[in-house]
């Protein structure tokens, strides 16, 4: 089960992002690119006697543009494309409850001149039973 590449091709079908969604890094010195990453944190996964499962999956979104506007646009629409919504296409469940985290912040300024900035999310599942 790969969380993060289920939630990537929901969110591909609500909006049409400026770049590819790369995961875990920036692959080039494209001036706009966006990245997806699993966010440090304890793993969270209940287990239950029927096969079945709940959990907690944090994640970000990384926008990096020669705009601060760009940056944040970006996040704000992938913020209201997944906030608050119900994903059936969890691989082999689905989302019980999915929202941001957090509102798009800055993170740094590049040493071509680019900014970055970063939003969270928290998606709550259920698989199986």
């Amino acid at each position: 089960m790969n969380i993060l590449n289920d939630v990537n091709a929901f969110l591909l079908t609500k909006i049409t992002p400026y770049s590819v969604i790369y995961l875990d890094a920036f692959p080039g010195d494209a001036g706009e690119e966006i990245m997806a990453r699993n966010d440090p944190s304890q793993a969270v996964e209940t287990r239950y006697f029927d096969g079945s499962r709940t959990g907690v999956f944090q994640f970000s979104y990384y926008a990096k543009s020669k705009t601060q506007e760009t940056a944040r646009l970006q996040l704000e629409s992938i913020i209201a494309a997944l906030d608050f919504k119900e994903l059936t296409t969890i691989t082999g469940g689905k989302a019980v409850r999915l929202e941001a985290a957090t509102t798009p912040a800055f993170v740094e300024k590049t040493e071509a001149g680019e900014v970055i900035f970063v939003t969270s999310l928290r998606l709550e599942y259920h698989v199986g039973g």
